[in-house]
């Protein structure tokens, strides 16, 4: 997977395709991990988490980080 394809319309099945997903976007915007657990309020450590697809991560977190990246979540039924 190329960096680019952290901004095309993925379907994403597993958490560790989620973390896959924001680490790609923050490659992209050239923000090391530090910077994005710093603008969201988190620790370096539950970031690096969420990177690795740990499935216990916060909700609300993560969707704090999808806004700290850019990145939309949409919801529909699967066809």
């Amino acid at each position: 997977m190329t960096q680019q394809d952290a901004t095309v319309m993925r379907t994403l099945h597993v958490t560790g395709e989620v973390g896959e997903a924001v680490r790609l976007r923050r490659e992209e915007l050239g923000l090391t991990q530090k910077e994005v657990a710093a603008k969201i309020g988190v620790s370096r450590k539950w970031y690096i988490d969420l990177e690795q697809g740990k499935p216990t991560v916060e909700l609300y977190k993560v969707l704090d980080t999808f806004w700290a990246l850019n990145l939309e979540l949409q919801v529909k039924a699967a066809s």
